[in-house]
């Protein structure tokens, strides 16, 4: 893992003065592919039976099986008026997968949605060993409304599985532009995962792909950074402060290539910053004692927290304009910030930054009522910003960026180290000695769905692209 951080100290600040400063934590490149268990957390109740959703599902599954080794685990659950584990920590051998597949076919919707009992549910399949990345999807289109149903009492039955199962991950999907944005959202943020919407079959495999290729290359857990007393912290993470006055982020997993950047106000006098973790290549514990590096200028001061500072603004901004109006100076006023900074001009998040700024101020000076679609996508792409987890879809119609800036985000993206798109008819799935596919070269699928997640990195990307054109392969 390498580590960055930084101070802005004018050369006049005396050693206690609070100066603005970053840390950012980049997962280091792992060589070999890491053991994962994938647990399937599948919402079956009667309105999963609309559009094909259900069906959708359990095609992204049946592909997502002929991605998984020996050395992992697949268990699945289901949930309507009450839940029941389908498949319990499975081996998907070439013996076990014509029964797995069999069980997948089997799920059909009925009944209301006890959310609280499939998570229940799912505590309990966690495994105790470190050899495998345990990662939890709940999938879900709806509300609960039996069992536990409010939103503070699953919350704290997350938080119960996230101290009980510290190398647990949860990732949510939202599965139509009609489920609860804010609980999902919540869900995903303190269990370390991301959240996504999905509104096709295209949108499921992706996010399989995205969440199985992240948890594949993990090289770091359990990442929590602690600042001692007197420091400010900004950050999407979840951020407890203990009655010693510390304040730890709970950063989670840190994927190899990808980068996570938290936000703070310190001084030298107040000490050093704690970074622990599990490195998932040695399975070892670490502890890293940081003093943070001064700078004297914004000019010095790395790229990479300043977008942070960007994307937290457009985050919050965009939080308050789904709720309601009266925030047009706003957006105006951080849209020619951040058109007018140079130093994040060739980042590839500034052009999702303006283009969801531009949309929300269209909908800010048009004083009309948000669609439910777009308050969803508001809620994602806030989420995406704030946390650069999952993917970031489209559920509107949204104008694109201009064409320049999209062909020039494409092929930066699409140079040196991109990944390869997926096999032709007939091509071997069968991992590679390492452990990671190469299916070979890039496809026009392959570049939508770069486009939609700069952050993610090669494994991620490829995973995300491979299951994609293999569930249109099994659909046609």
């Amino acid at each position: 893992m390498d580590i960055l951080s930084q101070f802005i100290v004018s050369p006049t600040a005396t050693s206690t003065t609070l100066r603005k400063g970053g840390v950012l934590l980049k997962g280091k490149t792992r060589a070999s592919r890491q053991p994962v268990h994938m647990m399937m957390l599948v919402d079956t109740s009667g309105s999963m039976d609309s559009n094909n959703k259900l069906e959708s599902v359990k095609r992204s599954l049946q592909v997502m099986l002929l991605l998984l080794s020996e050395q992992d685990r697949l268990s699945l659950i289901k949930f309507d008026d009450a839940s029941s584990v389908i498949l319990n920590k499975v081996t998907p051998t070439t013996q076990e997968r014509e029964a797995i597949s069999y069980k997948i076919a089997t799920l059909r919707t009925d009944g209301s949605t006890n959310m609280s009992s499939g998570l229940l549910d799912s505590r309990e399949l966690v495994e105790a060993t470190t050899e495998r990345k345990q990662g939890l999807i709940l999938l879900t289109d709806g509300h609960a409304n039996i069992g536990v149903c409010d939103q503070e009492g699953l919350l704290r039955i997350v938080r119960q599985m996230m101290e009980e199962k510290p190398g647990l991950s949860i990732t949510t999907v939202g599965y139509g532009v009609d489920h609860n944005t804010e609980l999902l959202t919540e869900i995903a943020k303190f269990g370390g995962g991301g959240y996504n919407v999905v509104t096709d079959l295209n949108d499921v495999a992706s996010t399989f792909g995205d969440v199985l290729g992240g948890l594949s290359s993990v090289s770091a857990q359990r990442v929590i950074v602690e600042f001692p007393p007197g420091y400010t912290v900004t950050t999407a993470y979840t951020k407890t402060t203990g009655d010693d006055g510390f304040i730890r982020v709970k950063v989670g997993d840190l994927y190899a290539e990808t980068e996570v950047s938290i936000l703070f106000e310190g001084s030298p006098s107040l000490g050093p910053i704690r970074i622990t973790g599990t490195d998932m290549s040695t399975l070892s514990t670490f502890e890293h004692l940081i003093a943070p590096n001064l700078c004297t200028a914004d000019e010095e001061f790395d790229v990479n927290f300043i977008m942070s500072e960007f994307r937290s603004r457009v985050a919050d901004l965009l939080n308050l304009c789904r709720r309601g109006q009266g925030y047009t100076g706003e957006i105006r006023a951080l849209l020619t910030e951040i058109r007018e900074s140079a130093r994040i001009a060739t980042h590839p998040l500034t052009s999702f930054l303006i283009e969801d700024l531009a949309h929300a101020l269209e909908i800010q000076e048009s004083n009309r009522r948000m669609t439910q679609h777009e308050v969803t996508e508001m809620a994602q792409h806030s989420a995406y910003i704030s946390m650069t987890r999952g993917l970031r879809t489209r559920t509107s119609q949204m104008p694109p960026p201009p064409a320049g800036l999209r062909r020039q985000r494409a092929v930066g993206l699409l140079d040196p180290g991109s990944p390869p798109a997926a096999p032709r008819a007939g091509a071997s799935l069968s991992p590679s000695p390492s452990g990671f596919s190469n299916p070979g070269a890039n496809d026009e699928e392959a570049r939508e769905a770069l486009f939609l997640s700069p952050t993610a990195n090669a494994q991620q990307r490829q995973m995300a692209s491979l299951m994609r054109s293999l569930s249109n392969d099994t659909s046609n």
